[in-house]
């Protein structure tokens, strides 16, 4: 997909650097954070790096499989902002570089919920995932960036995210998935699968 590239600091951390670095080195269970760190790999910290990848790959295949070129351009980003999350965990807590991070990255996901929200204000029932091949990934993603932001929770509670802004960011991301999901089933021009009880069961 064409479009500016992220900056990219000089120092990062993405979970293919450190396979990189020797997956022998890990077969004892442990693996290496920036700082000369070495933690088991059920770590919390680890654990929440680890969700963060998955939910970025997630949304690579939401946006392969997207219809609008808007959908696909907001992940990209929402993909860098990720990896740049996964940075901040991986140094040290009192390190400069956990703040990456700011308050215009919260302003930036507002202003894009208020955009794609706005068609569905009046939407008031939760959504089966699938109607639209667009909006089922999404919806898969969503569900992995929520699960990320129970990992990072975890961390931010045991007093190891300084960063106050990153919680706030994966949790305001799941909902802007939510609405993208959604303008992905409008674009298709399906209905929306509402959940509940069907009137009558389909019979095998």
């Amino acid at each position: 997909m064409a479009g500016r590239r992220a900056d990219v600091p000089a120092q990062s951390y993405t979970p293919a650097m450190a396979e990189r670095r020797g997956a022998a080195q890990g077969d004892a269970g442990y693996t290496d954070l920036l700082g000369k760190r070495r933690v088991p790999k059920y770590d919390p910290i680890l654990e929440a790096i680890g969700e963060l990848d998955e939910a970025t790959s997630a949304l690579g295949i939401a946006k392969r499989a997207a219809r609008e070129e808007r959908t696909r351009r907001l992940i990209h980003q929402m993909q860098a902002d990720l990896y740049q999350i996964m940075a901040e965990l991986a140094f040290p807590p009192d390190h400069a570089q956990t703040l990456r991070i700011t308050e215009e990255h919260l302003a930036w996901l507002d202003r894009t919920l208020a955009v794609v929200q706005a068609p569905f204000v009046s939407l008031m029932k939760f959504i089966l995932p699938g109607a639209s091949d667009g909006s089922a990934p999404l919806d898969m993603a969503r569900a992995v960036v929520r699960t990320a932001e129970r990992r990072l929770s975890q961390v931010a509670h045991n007093g190891a995210l300084p960063n106050p802004h990153t919680l706030a960011y994966v949790n305001r991301l799941s909902l802007v998935l939510y609405y993208l999901a959604r303008a992905e089933d409008a674009a298709a021009g399906v209905d929306f699968d509402l959940a509940g009880s069907p009137s009558e069961r389909p019979e095998a």
